[in-house]
């Protein structure tokens, strides 16, 4: 009763203009309750992301909303909780003086790197390092675009040349030269790392660096570092080890997985009526113009080193992911041949992947950056609106996965497989396509 009565009085004062409450009325503090999904996902670190390392994140979500956060609920040792909520399940326990000061905790995606915690009165803080027109420009504008303002901001970006300032003039923001000294200059809770692969370790070893510097309660939370996350296993090691101690979150730009086609494709290719898997061919095949290889500018000779720049590691590392991802299965060997033929450089320009799945499925993937072709995921699916659209209206594949029961082409979609009578090459194929929806 008591609490109908304020929340009644708290209606008025909210909705009715002139309205005073009761002289007598004394305002109590608001409380809301929201469940962790332990049970759903019992591996998650729910728990390390809410109270952030050494409580960074506890300490901060008080300090800016003003409200009194705990955890309670079963095995919680917090004394001061009642009985029923020590027979609740585990929950976030909120004490705010108004609905607006009360944070909003979003818990959105696979419990894993893609765990997330915020509130409206806490905008994520943001850089990008590598602000170049290729990637870097892209990741200027995502949080502007795809995100809600009041979760994201862009504080500055971080690139070596200080003489180019268009980009930091036009999204109004301050340009660093010096990675370490924007993470000790700026609160940041995440940086995202968009320069060459062979530089990610130095940057994220500059941002630990300034973030720690800089002696603030909230420190890092988070890197988005570009694919592959390093170029060889000592350095992605140290850098895994590195972020780890530092209590920094590391998510890596396989963003394809997201998109509306992948999904969709995993869906199918995974479905009891398509398998089990027979086999997987890729193909990544374009033409990179010669000023993509820049080679007046020495700042950019990386492109044609290898075991740093090359389509293995910058293109070919997506279709790969994509392999494992849409299938289901993991790799356990490979074996590979490449070729420089093409145009003579240290990199390698086309090559040849051969694998085996865990359960004794196979897969090749072809790729060239040397040739005059469609037949690429960005070409494709069209989702990137840098390349030109293909002329011709026929929708091609770069992909084909060979199923017990069905095959699929992607990005059509287009599955084949027969009806009732008996299956083999003497009766039709069925063909049969699929939406990825809007």
């Amino acid at each position: 009763m008591t609490a109908e009565y304020n929340r009644l009085i708290r209606y008025m004062i909210k909705h009715v203009d002139g309205y005073l409450p009761p002289v007598d009325w004394k305002p109590s503090k608001l409380m809301k309750k929201i469940i962790i999904p332990i049970e759903k996902f019992p591996q998650a670190p729910f728990m390390g992301v809410i109270i952030g390392p050494r409580g960074v994140n506890h300490k901060r979500l008080q300090d800016t909303t003003g409200c009194k956060i705990f955890i309670r609920g079963r095995d919680i040792g917090d004394k001061w909780q009642t009985d029923e909520e020590a027979a609740m399940p585990q929950h976030v326990h909120i004490e705010g003086e108004t609905e607006a000061a009360q944070p909003d905790f979003g818990i959105s995606g696979r419990w894993g790197r893609d765990f997330c915690l915020c509130s409206r009165k806490m905008p994520c803080r943001l850089a990008v390092v590598g602000a170049g027109p290729l990637v870097g420009s892209t990741h200027c504008d995502s949080p502007l675009a795809f995100c809600q303002p009041s979760r994201q901001e862009l504080v500055c970006i971080c690139q070596r040349r200080a003489d180019d300032t268009h980009l930091a003039d036009s999204l109004g923001v301050p340009l660093y030269t010096d990675a370490k000294e924007m993470a000790r200059q700026e609160e940041l809770d995440g940086v995202i790392i968009a320069v060459p692969t062979h530089m990610h370790l130095a940057i994220a070893k500059a941002c630990v660096e300034g973030a720690r510097l800089a002696k603030r309660p909230s420190g890092l939370r988070a890197f988005l570092i570009e694919k592959p996350i390093c170029q060889d296993l000592a350095s992605a090691t140290e850098l895994l080890s590195l972020t780890d101690k530092a209590g920094i979150t590391v998510l890596v730009g396989h963003q394809r997985r997201h998109s509306r086609l992948v999904q969709k494709a995993r869906e199918l290719v995974t479905d009891r009526h398509f398998g089990p898997l027979r086999g997987v061919n890729m193909e990544f095949s374009l033409l990179k113009p010669d000023s993509y290889f820049c080679k007046e500018d020495p700042a950019l000779e990386w492109r044609r080193k290898k075991g740093i720049g090359g389509p293995i590691l910058i293109n070919t590392i997506h279709d790969l992911d994509l392999m494992r991802y849409i299938t289901g299965h993991e790799i356990v060997s490979v074996f590979a041949t490449i070729s420089s033929a093409a145009r003579g450089e240290e990199v390698e320009d086309s090559g040849a992947v051969a694998v085996t799945f865990d359960h004794g499925a196979v897969g090749t993937l072809f790729f060239t950056d040397a040739a005059p072709s469609p037949w690429s995921y960005e070409f494709t699916t069209g989702e990137n609106k840098k390349y030109p659209p293909v002329p011709g209206a026929a929708t091609r594949d770069c992909y084909h996965f060979a199923g017990a029961q069905r095959s699929l082409g992607f990005p059509s979609l287009q599955s084949f497989g027969y009806g009732d009578t008996e299956r083999g090459w003497d009766a039709p194929l069925i063909v049969e396509g699929a939406s990825a929806g809007a």
